[in-house]
């Protein structure tokens, strides 16, 4: 190991991007590294789940596709929770390797012209400190040779975060609070959109239809997770029935 490198890991010891437990080398602990399940192929582009486990709702997205490496869930849920609320912006760049594996298997051949990230507000970066859809973006963009546009989208009002509000109403939470820079060139371009999960879409369809509405030809959105509708009503059905079935073997 070389002197600068031993000062680096001396300074900032090398963590689980998802747990954040030390471990001295690059990648997930043990412990995460099981939780880890790359989402079956083949996909459903506009939910991002596999498709025997598509949660597609309508209305239909403005977005072209969308996908993601992992589903919202365990390990990879500890980890953007940590990326957000914890200051651990480190772990965006070993994120941005999944989604970046992500897609080169969906998404090479597209022909992007540039990647944008979903915004924050002034106030909402200023308070986290940085953006991490952001980071992610950035990451990502390194990985695979695409330009990163900042400022291309701004976010023009705090709006309650999507996780607390009810899901039929996420569209309309969203509504009018993003805006394309009146400086931003995106006229014919095919733009890659980054954020760090995907839950209904509802963010991610509203930042693509400001795009669109600018001349955008076309938006691709990769997150680094998606929720799963049917994949937690399944999970959910399953816990019921096993704490049916505890109940029944205690009688």
């Amino acid at each position: 190991m070389g002197l600068l490198a031993g000062l680096l890991d001396a300074l900032y010891p090398r963590r689980c991007p998802f747990c954040g437990t030390l471990t001295g080398r690059e990648g997930p602990c043990e412990n995460c590294e099981r939780e880890l399940t790359l989402i079956a192929l083949p996909r459903c582009h506009l939910c991002g789940c596999a498709a025997d486990e598509c949660s597609c709702e309508p209305p239909r997205p403005e977005y072209n596709a969308v996908v993601a490496p992992f589903y919202y869930e365990n390990a990879v849920k500890r980890g953007i929770y940590r990326l957000k609320f914890r200051g651990a912006k480190r772990a965006a760049e070993p994120f941005s390797a999944y989604m970046a594996d992500c897609y080169e298997r969906e998404f090479a051949g597209l022909g992007l012209d540039f990647a944008v990230a979903v915004p924050l507000t002034k106030r909402g970066r200023r308070l986290r400190g940085y953006n991490q859809a952001q980071q992610l973006a950035r990451g990502l963009c390194r990985r695979i040779g695409l330009p990163f546009a900042e400022g291309v989208l701004v976010k023009l009002k705090d709006n309650p975060p999507q996780h607390r509000v009810k899901r039929r109403e996420r569209v309309s939470n969203v509504y009018g609070v993003f805006a394309v820079s009146p400086k931003a060139q995106v006229e014919g371009k095919n733009i890659l959109l980054v954020d760090d999960v995907k839950t209904t879409g509802a963010t991610l369809s509203e930042c693509a239809k400001m795009l669109k509405i600018a001349g955008a030809k076309s938006v691709f959105c990769v997150t680094l997770a998606v929720t799963g509708l049917k994949r937690r009503r399944n999970s959910a059905e399953n816990q019921t029935s096993s704490c049916q079935m505890r109940q029944t073997v205690t009688k």
